[in-house]
């Protein structure tokens, strides 16, 4: 209790009122639960909620572009659903984040390796700029020692992801 949880809005104020240019990339945090548990009078989704409050903000624009670089923000989720409805509402950049080899995506329950083969891959750079992979599908760990590097970062990168 000696500290408080600040809210988005709060989080987003930090940055803007910083003396320099100071980027946000949030989380769409388990949006497949809060989309469950809680509904707003008006019918939108968890989703909506955080693009609207980005908007009110002043965050929009593609990745690079002059809004962009006035207000840096790059949203990112383990759910490739939500990441696409985000999609339909702003064209701020957007990362799919990818969890250990082991663990199913929120939304959609696909495996790692559906989620990182290159038809998939190509799917969703529709949608997104890049990927936030966990460390250990880029350099594979086997009882303490490093495996040698996966083509994950360069199959990425032919789909133009970053």
């Amino acid at each position: 209790g000696k500290f408080s949880i600040i809210t988005f809005e709060e989080f987003i104020s930090v940055a803007l009122d910083a003396s320099r240019t100071v980027g946000i990339y949030p989380e769409i945090k388990d949006p497949v639960f809060i989309n469950k548990h809680v509904k707003w009078a008006d019918g939108k989704k968890f989703e909506d909620k955080f693009v609207d409050t980005l908007l009110k903000y002043g965050y929009r624009g593609q990745y690079m572009s002059e809004n962009w670089l006035k207000q840096p923000l790059f949203i990112q989720s383990f759910a490739p659903s939500s990441l696409v409805h985000v999609s339909n509402l702003t064209d701020s950049p957007k990362i799919f984040l990818i969890d250990d080899t082991t663990v199913r995506t929120q939304d959609t329950n696909q495996s790692y390796w559906e989620i990182t083969s290159d038809d998939y891959l190509a799917y969703i750079s529709n949608y997104v700029v890049g990927l936030g992979p966990w460390k250990d599908t880029i350099v594979p760990v086997a009882k303490n020692y490093l495996l040698e590097p996966t083509d994950l970062v360069a199959r990425a990168h032919a789909h133009n992801l970053q």
